[in-house]
């Protein structure tokens, strides 16, 4: 908890995670507070009645708050907990975030220090809200930790060689292909 950067090993998990589905995990008390705040915000309820009634945020007026979710609205879906509370989600996994909920979903994201593309990738994995990778860069810039060990200058380009005998440059790399390990020697 206290060890801010993590090692590269450490973020790139060897063995697969068990993850269960957000339809098995709906009365999870670590989304209560989510189903919570979505029932008592009343543009999110705006949007739900707006799935719900199969309206087009391009029909809607223009200060109706589902214009921003346009571009995943044919995504979009919802599920309620036991108390028949709602939550959208988008491609049936991914939480569509009540703004109150924003600031605590990006310092849960950003806990690890990770960085700019790492944290932009588990955002999208888990969740959706307009504006996401605005609200991502925003944080990770403001970073004092991330700014101080962010790379300090850009890669060097690669570089393409010529081996002018047989064998006198090798590349190895490992790869599964139908199932099975192959060892690939250039």
């Amino acid at each position: 908890k206290e060890h801010l950067i993590a090692d590269a090993l450490s973020r790139n998990p060897v063995f697969p995670h068990e993850c269960s589905s957000i339809q098995n995990t709906t009365d999870d008390p670590r989304l209560e507070s989510m189903f919570s705040t979505a029932a008592n915000d009343e543009n999110y309820q705006h949007i739900i009645q707006a799935v719900l009634n199969d309206k087009k945020p391009s029909n809607l007026p223009p200060q109706h708050p589902a214009r921003p979710y346009n571009r995943v609205w044919d995504d979009m879906s919802i599920i309620s907990d036991s108390r028949q509370q709602h939550l959208l989600v988008v491609d049936n996994h991914r939480i569509v975030v009540p703004t109150q909920c924003g600031s605590q979903i990006l310092e849960l994201l950003h806990q690890a220090h990770c960085g700019l593309t790492k944290t932009k990738m588990l955002a999208r994995r888990l969740y959706y809200w307009p504006d996401m990778n605005n609200a991502i860069e925003q944080l990770i810039n403001t970073c004092t930790e991330c700014q101080t060990l962010r790379q300090s200058k850009p890669l060097d380009p690669p570089v393409q060689s010529a081996a002018s005998f047989p064998m006198q440059s090798l590349s190895v790399d490992l790869f599964q292909n139908a199932g099975r390990h192959w060892l690939l020697l250039a």
